[in-house]
């Protein structure tokens, strides 16, 4: 199994990550909330049933130490949990008082579903989780659309072709001057049978995720001022998203993420096509390599269409999937290529390693649904 952590530290070299990256900490170090909000939680896990307290931007915790990308911390009142590491910046040393943590009411917690609702966040189909009469009376207590087809294209059951094969891989090396550890996760090409199911036509939107936001009182992007997107991108792919939000938004809209090889499947086509669109590369049709410098409008560029009819599969925004990368339990399967991303990323083969806590400005989502039998 290849070094997971390796590889993002060449996609992090890539798209210029490292300056994002959270400054780290030691024992005894007083840092700051840097989101808007957090979660303080019992594990170092997204979970809706460990959350201790939602925690708001400012406030100081003392670190006692780390566990990969979590700190363990103390706020004030003496209680200890759990915050990602991206939640958190250095404190700022000149201020004179220690800020007093402000804790939201258990009910207005941003991040924590419905207690009533089963946690089963890494289950591949959300219908698979209920009988019927239990799905309808899950979407009701998560106020969503009961999984609406809506701007929703139906792929058929069929055999899908998936991966690449060595000669394939070759190819990539020589003409696109790609390291072959970026592309070997694409081994071997195979079949595989897929059923019927449901694919979001564009990827969600800015304005799609609003209405999710306010409905459960969750917390909203980074990149969002006061609750709103930035003025002008409602159509624009929300984005700075981790896969817990993309998870938590799915559900509440009766959907469920794809999984890698249901995206796949969606993009080459029953052809196996290499981009969306067919087998030859033009920088014209899609949004990567920084051609438009950052997200764009959902179905902007017309001509990054797949043979399903779905747009933006091969630029704009990474999406997340239901699928684990390479059976590690904290990284899922990124694919599409990204406004940021390399043209050898466009191709629907892609696989590349995403952190569940990611929360990045090229990092998307859209959300499938099961077909009916």
């Amino acid at each position: 199994m290849k070094n997971i952590r390796h590889r993002w530290l060449i996609y992090a070299c890539f798209w210029g990550m490292i300056a994002l990256m959270p400054s780290s900490a030691s024992a005894g170090q007083m840092m700051a909330v840097k989101n808007p909000q957090v979660n303080l939680r019992q594990t170092p896990t997204t979970t809706a049933d460990n959350v201790i307290a939602t925690i708001l931007q400012d406030t100081e915790v003392e670190v006692l130490k780390r566990q990969g990308t979590w700190y363990n911390v103390r706020i004030s009142d003496g209680r200890t949990g759990w915050i990602s590491e991206w939640g958190l910046k250095p404190s700022t040393e000149s201020s004179p008082e220690r800020i007093e943590p402000v804790l939201a009411k258990p009910d207005e917690r941003p991040n924590e579903l419905p207690t009533q609702m089963p946690e089963k966040t890494r289950q591949l189909s959300e219908d698979a989780q209920f009988d019927e009469p239990q799905r309808q009376a899950t979407s009701s207590i998560l106020g969503g659309t009961g999984g609406s087809t809506e701007n929703m294209m139906l792929i058929p059951a069929n055999t899908a072709i998936i991966g690449s094969d060595p000669k394939e891989l070759d190819r990539l090396q020589r003409h696109e001057h790609v390291s072959r550890d970026m592309v070997e996760d694409e081994k071997p090409r195979q079949t595989v049978a897929l059923s019927a199911f449901y694919l979001d036509r564009y990827e969600v939107t800015n304005a799609d995720y609003k209405k999710f936001v306010d409905a459960m009182r969750y917390q909203p992007p980074l990149n969002w001022q006061n609750g709103m997107y930035p003025p002008g991108t409602e159509r624009h792919p929300v984005t700075f998203v981790s896969w817990s939000d993309a998870q938590a938004y799915a559900k509440w809209a009766g959907k469920r993420l794809p999984t890698a090889e249901e995206w796949e499947f969606a993009a080459r086509g029953a052809q196996g096509l290499v981009y969306p669109w067919g087998n030859t590369f033009d920088t014209q049709r899609v949004n990567i390599n920084q051609i438009n410098k950052n997200v764009a409008p959902v179905g902007s560029f017309e001509d990054d269409l797949s043979p399903f009819q779905i747009y933006d599969m091969g630029g704009n925004a990474m999406e997340w999937t239901q699928s684990h990368y390479q059976g590690d339990p904290e990284f899922y399967v990124l694919k599409g290529g990204a406004w940021s991303s390399k043209r050898f990323e466009a191709r629907g083969a892609n696989k590349t390693p995403g952190q569940e806590t990611y929360q990045l400005s090229h990092i998307g989502f859209r959300c499938a649904k099961n077909a009916a039998n």
